[in-house]
């Protein structure tokens, strides 16, 4: 989600199986493990794939038992309708550490992610905590509602998720706005407020200075999928151009391969011994095969998305040499790397069974009683109102083009209950702006690595200057938003330079 999410940018099921997903928040820079243990295939086979970045996100389970400054917030379920008053909790974090109250500090506001957020979120490793001491800053973040314990009524039905809407946690956000106003005694007209946020998040950061410039100074927005959009085939565009051509050409002949022995009983055995496949039984229908191709996309995915960034041992290097190595053949070698990749993230075997999949996902029980509750509420999201469906279209990407819209399009309708559901994206574009948003004072930040920056605001508008985007070669998913290390990139540090000049305008100079 930290913001960190993704999610998946995501990037967002989150796809709906890899919002991805994994959208945004992007975060938490140091996560330790992921969030979906039992099947992680919930949040990377197709809605927003590798959306939810679970990569910055710290453990919920470890977080709460650390020592924290975190409270409720009463919201107001329903912010449009002033006859409905019913309300929920959620959780926030604060951290005064740097706060320069005297002088009237800023405040930086990290807003939630599509992920259970933790106290990492303003402890965390990250750059706006350097910028926090920079500029004499509070530093607060609020979990995202129908996100970890942020759960109105307690329940995800499908009845309940019409409240989960980018509409509604923007309101929430500016009601915690006030509630810090009020709670820490800021002196609102001397103080100045900053929104953080990456990926999904990063959305959020940009909108809600978009919609509220009398409240918000500025805001970062880094790895944002601006637009909506249906079918999302550049992500897999994307991820070809990341890996490079022998690397893409080598996975591709692979899933050919595949393909032709899905055509025969013999082969099928083969491909189910090759790939340890979870339920041998499940390999007839397009369903189960393409929920199997899915699962053969997340490795390859993962790996491009969060290149070099913590979170694997492999990048897209280590990745590649295991895929071409030349003494073993295209299918042998592909099926190396998803087996060491398997390993990696504890799975005994490669999932199949797309009704399997579809009944976890109807699990309306919140976090931390349901392993994917997060999952299911993000591909909510990505079904009523982004999309980000990562199929596998056309020559120039590498894997079998069974990862159809359709396939994702039908999840939307099995998993909810409701016939035909499909998101409304001219709503959201028409709504937000997409990448010809109208804001002033929001530095955009993305990456050439990463798929999702083909969603992103990677050059100027009619609004937005080219002085305030910058596209940092080589990096991967908010890998921008990690506090500064000697690893850094040429590029990375330039962004860096940039995005301190940008606040320096907007702030004074007030460390603690």
């Amino acid at each position: 989600m930290s913001i960190k999410g993704s999610f998946n940018l995501l990037f967002p099921l989150a796809l709906l199986t890899i919002s991805l997903i994994l959208l945004l928040l992007c975060t938490q820079q140091v996560v330790e493990s992921r969030i979906i243990k039992k099947h992680n295939f919930k949040y990377f086979n197709g809605f927003g794939k590798q959306h939810l970045n679970t990569k910055f996100y710290q453990n919920p389970y470890k977080a709460q038992t650390e020592k924290e400054e975190r409270d409720w917030i009463n919201l107001k379920l329903d912010n449009f309708n002033p006859l409905n008053n019913e309300t929920f909790q959620a959780r926030y974090w604060v951290n005064t550490q740097y706060w320069n109250k005297q002088k009237n500090g800023p405040v930086f506001i990290v807003l939630g992610q599509e992920a259970p957020s933790s106290s990492m979120n303003v402890n965390g490793n990250e750059i706006w905590l350097e910028h926090a001491k920079r500029y004499g800053a509070l530093v607060a973040s609020m979990e995202h509602r129908y996100y970890g314990m942020s759960v109105p009524k307690q329940s995800l039905s499908t009845s309940n998720l019409k409240y989960l809407t980018s509409q509604q946690a923007l309101e929430d956000a500016v009601t915690f706005r006030r509630f810090l106003i009020t709670k820490f005694g800021i002196n609102e007209n001397q103080t100045k407020f900053i929104a953080y946020g990456g990926s999904y998040s990063g959305n959020l950061s940009a909108w809600i200075k978009q919609k509220y410039p009398h409240l918000f100074t500025g805001a970062l927005s880094s790895s944002a999928p601006l637009l909506a959009k249906l079918e999302f085939n550049e992500y897999m565009q994307v991820v070809a151009q990341s890996i490079g051509p022998s690397c893409s050409k080598r996975i591709r002949q692979a899933n050919d391969q595949i393909e032709l022995l899905l055509k025969t009983k013999e082969g099928k055995q083969k491909v189910i011994q090759l790939f340890n496949v979870c339920n041998p039984s499940k390999m007839e229908n397009e369903l189960d095969l393409a929920t199997f191709i899915s699962s053969l996309t997340e490795g390859v995915c993962g790996i491009v998305q969060y290149n070099n960034e913590g979170g694997s041992k492999y990048n897209i290097t280590s990745m590649c040499n295991i895929i071409e190595n030349v003494n073993y053949d295209a299918l042998q070698a592909f099926a190396n790397w998803v087996k060491l990749y398997s390993q990696e993230q504890n799975e005994s075997c490669l999932e199949n069974d797309y009704n399997e999949m579809i009944d976890e996902l109807k699990d309306e029980r919140i976090y931390p009683y349901n392993d994917n509750a997060g999952a299911r509420s993000w591909i909510w999201q990505t079904c009523v109102e982004f999309g980000y469906f990562q199929n596998a279209k056309g020559p120039n990407q590498p894997f079998s083009e069974r990862l159809s819209l359709n396939y994702y399009i039908k999840q939307c309708s099995d998993i909810f209950g409701i016939k035909g559901l499909q998101p409304n994206i001219q709503f959201t574009n028409d709504y937000y702006g997409a990448r010809n948003i109208d804001t002033t004072n929001t530095f955009f930040t993305a990456g050439t690595i990463d798929p999702w920056h083909a969603l992103a605001l990677t050059t100027a508008n009619k609004y937005v200057e080219q002085q305030n985007i910058y596209l940092v070669q080589g990096m991967a998913h908010c890998g921008d938003l990690g506090a500064s290390s000697p690893r850094d990139s040429p590029s990375l540090r330039i962004c860096r330079q940039k995005v301190e000049k940008f606040l320096d305008n907007l702030l004074p100079k007030l460390p603690v």
